[in-house]
């Protein structure tokens, strides 16, 4: 027969290391909310908000901030293609230093139809460090109401792309409109 105050005790500690886990996994962010939306983030990551702009900074590869950018705007009143076109107009991409133009795609970002434009350009993040090529998205989201359009960049020198995708994912996976 199975000794009671063993299996108590099994099951005591089984509850104390899934308390244990279940609790460092919720210490591993920090959240972000404004009027507009809201976010999850590494808690390692620094916030900085400004009126229109939310910016979580990362490590420092290639002498380069790894960074995820939420710039918006609260009265845009269009669709999201109509937004991404007239963003990127005024910002005249093509003019960046090294440009290559990447994917356009479309996905959902809080259940909302999104556009995910990726490319590249080159920048020099010091005086000192030399030239590097950042992987660059821009994520277009505009409110149900088109009333809020947000662009979410995210920035990484190139070649530690992949090593930076998976964080911003799941960054962008939590992002969600207040409606």
């Amino acid at each position: 027969m199975i000794n009671f105050k063993r299996v108590v005790c099994f099951l005591s500690i089984l509850l104390v290391i899934c308390l244990f886990v279940s609790c460092s996994k919720n210490q591993q962010s920090k959240k972000f909310s404004n009027r507009y939306f809201s976010f999850n983030y590494p808690k390692d990551w620094t916030l900085s908000s400004s009126e229109n702009n939310v910016t979580v900074t990362g490590p420092i590869e290639d002498a380069y901030f790894v960074n995820i950018k939420f710039d918006f705007n609260p009265e845009i009143d269009m669709p999201v293609d109509e937004f991404k076109k007239t963003v990127e107009n005024q910002n005249r991409l093509e003019l960046m230093p090294g440009f290559v133009n990447g994917e356009e795609k479309e996905i959902k970002v809080s259940n909302l139809d999104a556009i995910r434009h990726s490319l590249k350009t080159v920048v020099k993040p010091t005086e000192n460090a030399p030239n590097i090529t950042l992987f660059v998205n821009l994520i277009y989201v505009v409110s149900e109401d088109q009333k809020v359009g947000i662009v979410i960049t995210t920035e990484v020198p190139e070649r530690f792309n992949l090593k930076y995708e998976k964080i911003f994912n799941e960054i962008i996976d939590s992002f969600k409109l207040n409606q």
